[in-house]
């Protein structure tokens, strides 16, 4: 890693070899190369908590890991189904150890990116039962 910042990541690649049949040892390095950190969120909007080993689980996707985390998802009258702080955990639907209804639930999410943004996003999340 040559540089990482708020805004680039920047890198160089070293190549060395020794121990050719020629007897030669040598060494390359690249020029740098920069490209920059893109912050991207994806939340999904439905998910099918069905036990059938497809979407399953909701989190949101990031393209970063946060300094900072929090999500909660709630039903229409405000009752929280589920809370976490911890951005590797998922919610599988159930909610104080039942299966929340099919409905649509509202999903709050704050996070604090490597950049140092505060992003507050808030959406809607259908829950699908197949079975």
């Amino acid at each position: 890693m040559y540089k990482l910042n708020k805004e680039e990541l920047c890198f160089k690649i070293k190549a060395s070899e020794a121990g050719n049949p020629y007897g030669i040892s040598g060494e390359s390095l690249s020029v740098k190369a920069c490209t920059s950190i893109g912050e991207i969120i994806t939340v999904p909007n439905i998910f099918t908590p069905d036990g059938d080993g497809v979407n399953d689980l909701f989190r949101p996707v990031m393209t970063f890991k946060p300094s900072e985390y929090s999500l909660t998802i709630a039903d229409r009258r405000r009752n929280i189904l589920f809370e976490t702080r911890d951005y590797t955990e998922s919610w599988d639907g159930n909610a104080g150890g039942l299966p929340a209804p099919q409905d649509v639930v509202i999903w709050f999410l704050r996070i604090s990116s490597p950049s140092g943004r505060t992003i507050d996003r808030t959406g809607t999340l259908t829950i699908v039962r197949r079975k």
